[in-house]
């Protein structure tokens, strides 16, 4: 069933919404409750992940550092009272643009820009149920200035990849992993996938047909890059197209998605101020 975690900023907790059917259509389909109170905002960073047929939300309190904390439901349809909230590693610099996903055999794994450099960061935990701050390890991926955000991690072929926003070039970046489970920044291969006219706001990854995709917000327009195989190394690899291009509206928090072997595309028109959906081959 649908679930839908998130932050309520008047009442500084984190929120777990799931449907009680299939295919939702009205508010009387959904039931929430509060997963645990917030000292403060999470700072966007909030990811939600099914691992183990449990769901799994990560979130970060910068409230004094930024700290890692993490809420695991004991039920596949937990109420307010299934869940076990753990701390993870605390970090002293910036942490924005987290992604999770569960890789390999139920390692919870993540991706996100931190440090005074901005650099883009992987932060892996073997166990599927993490309990510590001792129980992740992390490090860089891409030491360039201002990368990791926007970012977004899933897995291929049993190793994780990640897209990414270099916002000192503008550039569309893509890193993928070269054995299942990396432990510094040669295990990557990072590519190039748009060499784009603006920095990038917002992006999604998700595999669609079995190859990786990307959607992206750039310049206030909405794109797709669509990858010919699982192992893109050049802009070639890759096809291109526009999603939503117009010279009046701007479009923002992408959402992507695979339907019939294609790209559904959700996003936000903050000048018309409605949710928008694209279907189709790039």
């Amino acid at each position: 069933m649908p679930a839908i975690a998130y932050s309520e900023e008047q009442a500084l907790a984190l929120r777990y919404a799931r449907s009680t059917v299939a295919e939702p259509n009205d508010v009387t389909d959904w039931v929430w409750h509060v997963v645990t109170d917030l000292p403060w905002q999470p700072n966007g960073c909030l990811s939600l992940i099914s691992n183990g047929n449990r769901p799994f939300v990560a979130f970060v309190v910068p409230n004094g550092g930024h700290h890692l904390r993490y809420a695991r439901g004991t039920k596949a349809a937990p109420d307010a009272t299934d869940w076990l909230v753990s701390d993870g590693p605390t970090f002293p610099d910036a942490f924005f643009g987290m992604s999770m996903a569960a890789i390999g055999e139920g390692r919870s794994v993540a991706a996100y820009m931190a440090g005074g450099a901005s650099d883009l960061f992987y932060m892996r935990s073997d166990l599927g149920k993490p309990t510590s701050p001792s129980d992740w390890q992390s490090h860089s991926v891409d030491g360039d200035d201002s990368v990791g955000y926007p970012c977004a991690i899933v897995e291929i072929d049993g190793r994780p990849a990640v897209a990414y926003g270099n916002d000192t070039r503008w550039w569309l970046m893509f890193a993928q992993a070269l054995v299942p489970a990396p432990t510094g920044p040669g295990d990557w291969q990072l590519s190039v996938v748009d060499e784009c006219s603006a920095s990038i706001s917002f992006l999604d990854l998700a595999l669609v047909d079995g190859y990786p995709c990307i959607v992206y917000e750039s310049d206030d327009d909405i794109y797709c890059a669509w990858a010919k195989t699982t192992q893109p190394l050049v802009p070639r690899d890759w096809w291109y197209s526009t999603a939503a291009n117009s010279a009046s509206d701007n479009y923002a928090a992408v959402s992507l998605t695979e339907i019939d072997g294609n790209p559904s595309i959700c996003f936000y028109n903050s000048t018309a101020q409605v949710l928008m959906y694209a279907h189709g081959a790039p």
